[in-house]
């Protein structure tokens, strides 16, 4: 099977799981950042990384853990700020549909990471205007996702 059917079948199965669930809750469960550079040189190279994606499945519900960790060097490489965090969603299954474990981690890796983009946004943007820094604001992300498993 080649790499693009093999994703277009884990946003099939992703866009199936999409319409058999409801979100319930988005929780902030972690977050730590540090500066390391109040003055850096502009431009910023950020790395950008949402680096696991993790879900637990109790009978009609399953939570998803979404750790991202975000770094940004300046101009002479020196390193600014690191910012790591992980964010928690929950949903519910509708009705009485099964959902395969293979369906939840297709689910995890695309329609879940979409969700919760707007929400680490906002926080990497505050967290990096509250460090008195030029704020950052992450790119809309391109399909496949930023993974560090794939």
């Amino acid at each position: 099977m080649s790499a693009g059917t093999k994703n277009e079948d884990q946003r099939t199965l992703s866009d199936w799981v999409t319409d058999q669930v409801s979100l319930t809750d988005i929780r902030l469960s972690k977050v730590a950042g540090e500066l390391f550079h109040a003055a850096p040189t502009l431009p910023l190279e950020t790395t950008n990384l949402v680096a696991s994606t993790e879900f637990e499945h109790f009978a009609k519900h399953i939570v998803y853990h979404l750790s991202y960790q975000l770094d940004a060097r300046d101009r002479q490489k020196k390193p600014v700020w690191h910012i790591a965090f992980t964010l928690s969603l929950s949903f519910t299954v509708i009705g009485d549909t099964r959902v395969t474990n293979d369906a939840l981690e297709a689910f995890g890796k695309d329609s879940v990471v979409q969700i919760a983009h707007p929400y680490a946004r906002e926080l990497v943007h505050h967290l990096t205007a509250r460090m008195n820094i030029p704020a950052y604001v992450l790119e809309v992300l391109p399909r496949p996702w930023l993974h560090a498993d794939g």
